[in-house]
């Protein structure tokens, strides 16, 4: 039991020390964007990061969950939610790119997958009383927030 619990720590550790800006309070998607818009922006893969917050809505943990093709990411709900699990987290605001790369993806709308992993996602959360706050798609210079545009699981309308 000693044994599982320190690899546990030791991960809890890691995830803490990673190279964004935990500490500081998110409200909206402009500041969500702050947070990891460094990392973000120029990169030619899709990536999923989601940030970790807690009551307060401060971020306790920054995780990059997924890292995909030129205009796809594999999400999991187990992995999207365990860093979550770990630092008590009560809510995330889940974020990927369009890299700028895919002449497909280079503006910040949500396709019809977008839409259904997000559905999935506040759904999965639900069950485990992590709340998803919003979903961010970041490309460039622009960004496309669901919780701005009215569509947390809304499938049927993206």
């Amino acid at each position: 039991m000693k044994n599982y619990c320190r690899k546990i720590e030791n991960y809890f550790v890691k995830v803490r020390l990673c190279r964004y800006k935990v500490g500081s309070e998110v409200k909206n998607a402009k500041e969500a964007i702050a947070a990891v818009s460094k990392y973000v922006k120029d990169l030619d893969r899709e990536n999923f990061i989601v940030l970790h917050l807690n009551a307060r809505n401060v971020v306790v943990a920054i995780d990059q969950s997924s890292i995909g093709s030129e205009n796809a990411a594999l999400i999991s709900p187990s992995c999207v939610f365990r860093i979550s699990l770990l630092c008590n987290a009560t809510s995330v605001i889940l974020m990927h790119n369009h890299p700028a790369a895919s002449p497909v993806l280079s503006n910040a709308v949500a396709s019809n997958e977008d839409c259904k992993v997000t559905k999935r996602l506040i759904d999965a959360g639900r069950l485990l009383g992590v709340e998803v706050l919003d979903h961010i798609i970041v490309t460039g210079n622009d960004h496309y927030s669901f919780s701005e545009n009215n569509k947390m699981g809304q499938e049927e309308k993206c």
